[in-house]
């Protein structure tokens, strides 16, 4: 506490942020306790009405409530500063919601109430939690709305250079964060000495502090301030955390060589979630193979009217260990012209082909190389040789995106456009490591969400 550099206050941020921050914390934490309670009688006796049910009870219905709003719970919904505006967290709260149908319809009907009159429809307690969801998500973005307007437009205040001011501020501009809701403030801009300072006064509109990858060391007064910070109004972050936690990637020019190796990192632990990733590739090929099969053959039989040539593409690629497999597609490109990268407006896409690109139907074959294990429904991209073994010697750690199977679909195709030369490449690689590093059946179904979206309106396609 020695080293405090002279006209500094150590008490920045005083102790009232961090208390009033915590109460202002608690009661909006306990306002969606008391909705969600009354949204979750309500609604179960609504369903119950609709179902005909006159067996309801109040064990029936305290206990399907009560498992409804835990799930909840563990899906984000009562955290604190959680992004109710977000994607993820409609869709951890809908998966929440799947489990208390099954849980709560398990302890109802089949230890409760098993052999009862006073059991409940088995309709009613697997449907009422989806339509609980509703009005609890909705209630949810209206306050994060209301909330995000009484307060005026967020600031991010960088603590670092101006270089990492500017970097940041492209990030957030490329991938057009929340909604355009987001912006700079330059006065915040400031040392670490002074950053502080420069933060205290804007305190209440201020949703995050990060710190540049180059800072290195901060004075015991900076430190205390940033801590009042974080515990009371904004959290603050490390350049990687807040390029995780909140733009969904790895910063590659602060990625280190022991990052592999951090605790979060455990690949080859999740052997239950491969296998289960695995099982849940095999019930979609069967599913999506069943329903796509008339729209192959159609796309088949267009290709062959289009142009000349066989209605297949064969194609190696690299895969899971850097293992080399042939992936098959339909032949969107004059034969004899489909090696190489595609170019916008490339002249060697047949007739008819830039619509099946724009819109992935080229790539349901590939459905076959999901069912051979070669692929998975999600993962990275898989490259084409000779790309894959350029961008391995121009890009650091690229090589690391080989350590799951490629995907038909995946985070980094959800989240940038289609690309064409090796700085597209390293960005996209920023999403896969971050897939790799956070793979779950959650972030499977946000990809599987996010591809319908790009699919139907034809995003990312070239």
């Amino acid at each position: 506490m020695d080293n405090a550099p002279v006209g500094v206050d150590r008490a920045v941020i005083p102790e009232s942020f961090v208390r009033d921050g915590g109460r202002r914390d608690g009661g909006r934490a306990f306002l969606l306790v008391v909705a969600d309670a009354v949204f979750a009688v309500g609604v179960f006796y609504a369903a119950a009405d609709l179902w005909g049910s006159n067996r309801v009870v109040p064990l029936t219905t305290v206990v399907p409530v009560v498992v409804s709003m835990l799930c909840s719970g563990l899906a984000g919904a009562y955290r604190q500063r959680e992004d109710f505006l977000a994607l993820r967290f409609a869709v951890e709260h809908f998966l929440g919601q799947a489990a208390a149908a099954f849980i709560s319809t398990a302890l109802v009907s089949l230890l409760l109430t098993y052999g009862s009159s006073a059991q409940p429809s088995r309709g009613l307690m697997l449907t009422w939690p989806f339509l609980y969801f509703v009005p609890s998500l909705i209630f949810r973005r209206m306050l994060a709305s209301r909330e995000r307007r009484q307060r005026g437009t967020p600031i991010i205040a960088v603590v670092g250079s101006e270089g990492d001011l500017g970097r940041l501020r492209n990030e957030l501009h490329q991938q057009d964060w929340h909604g355009r809701s987001l912006c700079f403030a330059p006065d915040l801009f400031g040392t670490p000495e002074t950053a502080a300072e420069a933060i205290a006064p804007h305190a209440g509109r201020i949703s995050a502090v990060v710190l540049g990858p180059g800072l290195t060391r901060l004075t015991s007064a900076n430190f205390t301030a940033l801590v009042g910070m974080h515990l009371g109004w904004a959290p603050v972050y490390t350049w990687e955390g807040f390029f995780e936690n909140h733009l969904k990637k790895v910063s590659l020019e602060s990625l280190s060589p022991d990052w592999i190796f951090q605790g979060s990192f455990r690949l080859g632990s999740q052997s239950v979630h491969q296998t289960l990733k695995r099982g849940f590739d095999l019930v979609s090929v069967v599913v999506l193979g069943v329903v796509a099969i008339p729209l192959m053959v159609l796309i088949a039989c267009f290709v062959r009217c289009s142009s000349p040539g066989p209605v297949l593409f064969f194609q190696h690629r690299r895969g899971r260990y850097g293992r080399t497999f042939n992936l098959v597609k339909f032949r969107t490109m004059t034969t004899g012209n489909q090696g190489g990268t595609t170019v916008t407006n490339d002249k060697r896409i047949i007739r008819g082909g830039a619509f099946l690109r724009k819109f992935r139907l080229d790539e349901l074959p590939q459905l076959w190389n999901i069912l051979k294990g070669d692929m998975s429904l999600i993962g990275p991209r898989p490259e084409w040789i000779p790309c894959a073994d350029e961008y391995s010697q121009l890009i650091p750690y690229y090589d690391l995106r080989h350590l799951v199977r490629p995907g038909l679909t995946g985070w980094a195709q959800v989240n940038y456009p289609y690309g064409q030369d090796v700085n597209d490449a390293r960005a996209k690689l920023s999403y896969d490591l971050f897939y790799i590093r956070n793979c779950s059946l959650i972030l499977d179904f946000v990809t599987v969400v996010k591809t319908g979206y790009v699919m139907l309106f034809g995003h990312g396609g070239r």
